[in-house]
C-alpha cells in the first residue's frame, strides 16, 4: 500500500513539472508571437509610407520641371 502511496506521490510530482515546464514555454512563444506580429504591423506601416512617399515623388507635375532643367 505505502508502494501505490509513494509512487502516486511521485507521479504527481513529476506531472507538476512537467505542466510548470509546459506553462513556461506557452508563455515564452507567446511573447515571441507578439513580438512578431508587432513587427509585422510595423512593417506593414513602413510599406504604406513609402507607397506614399513614391506616389509623391512620381507625380508628372512634379517631375517636368526637374526633366527640363536637365534639358531632357
Amino acid at each position: 500500500m505505502r508502494l501505490i502511496i509513494l509512487g502516486a506521490l511521485i507521479l504527481t510530482i513529476a506531472s507538476a513539472f512537467v505542466l510548470y515546464s509546459s506553462n513556461y514555454d506557452t508563455r515564452l512563444f507567446e511573447a515571441r508571437v507578439a513580438e512578431q506580429e508587432r513587427a509585422i504591423d510595423k512593417a506593414r506601416s513602413d510599406i504604406s509610407v513609402l507607397k506614399a512617399e513614391r506616389a509623391h515623388l512620381g507625380r508628372p507635375e512634379r517631375i517636368e520641371p526637374l526633366a527640363r532643367a536637365l534639358g531632357l
